[in-house]
């Protein structure tokens, strides 16, 4: 199992970068110029550090900007602060932060600043000079108290709402929202992935009208939903049953949402068998649905269904995880977002159908905001 180090203090960033310890390779690190941290910093400070290192007979000078903090946002702004303190060609901008990411290097790349990492990547830049691009270390260094993955499995109804809503003026909101469209989360959970959301740049938060709130605003819809799409993961199948019923699909959802209501229990269509709801795609002969409580609904479904292997019309997946029933319609179709996810991870047919229901989304956001 990876063992994750403490993430260092500004301090012992500089202490690394004046002991050589930061890798700079394939060129030399020459010297290494760190500038005292006070309590108050001026807003007109200097750089963190300035660095020289050698290539060959040359030599290049960096302004350097170290955050402890390696996400899009503070990424962002420490790029930012290194290039006001730059001055080329006499100095290049340059980033150190814990962990560099390829999706941040990009970024740095784009905006022409350096970045190299304590876990072994970096980006080391001189316009028509030098370009060294190292990647593919894993990061070293995790957060205390931050969510792993805030993209999968249920912490991903936090940001799935903001695809519903795209502004909500407090936290508490956000937990209202999520519990009207039937999932249930815990205040602490909605405030760190809301946190985390806003640190990778997807939402923004603002001061709010009242004390201590903070209005939350979704500002990259498309992203959001790249990043739900690469980060999915199935729900756990705790059973798996195939049988058949003399129903009609509709027939037969419209007696399970009844059932679902007066049991207080959970049942949804899954994505694929929710296609057809949105977007112009043939129904599958077998109809498969998720459920929270399998036994209890083959005890009221009794002969109506019949359980068998051979020529099935119905599949029902026992699952306890909330994300596959939030925003269930009426009908027991998954949500639009739900289906969208689950259709991404199919065949070529179920990923072009997919693509209808991102254009929906994104456009019934638009329409929203």
């Amino acid at each position: 199992m990876t063992q994750y180090r403490e993430i260092p203090r500004q301090s012992e960033m500089f202490r690394l970068l004046a002991q050589g310890r930061v890798d700079t390779s394939p060129l030399k690190l020459l010297a290494v110029k760190c500038e005292p941290v006070g309590k108050v910093r001026p807003k007109t400070r200097k750089a963190d550090a300035t660095i020289e290192l050698g290539w060959g007979t040359k030599a290049f000078r960096f302004a350097v900007e170290c955050q402890a903090v390696s996400t899009p946002k503070e990424i962002a702004a420490a790029a930012e602060t290194a290039k006001r303190n730059s001055n080329p060609p006499r100095s290049f901008p340059m980033v150190v932060v814990p962990y560099l990411p390829e999706s941040q290097m990009r970024f740095l790349q784009d905006q022409q600043v350096s970045g190299i990492d304590l876990s072994g990547n970096a980006l080391i830049m001189v316009p028509d000079e030098i370009l060294v691009s190292r990647t593919g270390s894993p990061n070293n260094f995790r957060r205390a108290g931050v969510i792993k993955n805030v993209y999968r499995k249920n912490s991903s109804i936090v940001p799935r709402v903001f695809l519903l809503n795209p502004q909500y003026d407090s936290i508490t909101e956000v937990m209202n929202e999520i519990k009207c469209r039937g999932g249930s989360i815990t205040q602490a959970t909605v405030s760190k992935v809301c946190n985390s959301l806003d640190q990778d740049l997807v939402i923004q938060r603002t001061k709010g009208q009242l004390p201590r709130t903070r209005s939350l605003r979704l500002i990259q819809p498309d992203k959001l939903l790249e990043l739900l799409a690469e980060n999915y993961a199935p729900p756990q199948i705790n059973q798996r049953l195939t049988a058949k019923t003399t129903f009609t699909p509709d027939e037969f959802c419209r007696r399970l949402a009844k059932w679902a209501a007066e049991a207080d229990l959970k049942v949804a269509l899954t994505g694929s068998s929710s296609a057809g709801q949105y977007a112009v795609m043939a129904r599958e002969p077998i109809q498969s649905l998720y459920c929270s409580d399998l036994e209890r609904l083959l005890k009221r479904l009794g002969p109506d269904l019949e359980e068998m292997s051979r020529f099935p019309n119905i599949e029902l997946l026992e699952s306890d995880e909330d994300f596959v029933y939030f925003d269930r319609r009426d009908n027991l179709a998954a949500s639009p977002v739900q289906t969208y996810l689950e259709l991404m991870q199919g065949d070529k047919r179920e990923q072009e159908t997919a693509e209808q229901l991102r254009k929906a989304i994104l456009q019934s956001f638009q329409k929203k905001g």
